[in-house]
């Protein structure tokens, strides 16, 4: 997985200061005909506005799911987007990933009617195989713990 980034900034309100960020993952891994969540955390300045998860360059980014700017879960074909505005973050979620499905995603937020704050994640889709080789790595250094400590036990 990637490294967290965004953007951040402060604005000047009549009373106070309001911090504006926005960030999520760069990179996500995913399993073929399996299910991924993206989670995008935004600042409370950014609360009621619309959220979107779209795919392709930034310029000519195809939506595939949004938010009405309230708190709620809307889902379209395998897409699901829920603002949780109380932790500042929307989630979607993919399922039935399939090897079209790779590509370059946006996590973005409608600040005005031309503008937009958004940020990449790049979705790879894996046919499990790297994840098989990890758990078996690990079930056999388990085995081999087992072992010995019995051994240290038992003699």
């Amino acid at each position: 997985m990637g490294s967290m980034r965004g953007l951040g900034l402060l604005k000047s309100t009549t009373s106070s200061l309001v911090l504006l960020f926005f960030s999520g993952p760069q990179e996500v891994i995913g399993s073929l005909n399996q299910s991924v969540t993206v989670v995008c955390c935004y600042g409370q300045a950014y609360k009621s506005y619309v959220k979107y998860w779209c795919k392709g360059n930034f310029s000519l980014c195809h939506v595939l799911v949004n938010t009405t700017g309230l708190y709620e879960t809307k889902s379209h074909d395998r897409i699901s987007i829920t603002d949780d505005q109380t932790q500042r973050a929307f989630t979607v979620t993919m399922t039935g990933l399939r090897e079209d499905d790779k590509g370059q995603y946006y996590c973005a937020i409608e600040t005005g009617e031309d503008s937009a704050e958004y940020f990449g994640v790049y979705l790879q889709a894996s046919s499990g195989v790297l994840c098989a080789v990890l758990v078996s790595r690990l079930q056999k250094r388990t085995l081999q713990h087992w072992k010995k400590f019995r051994e240290e036990r038992v003699g």
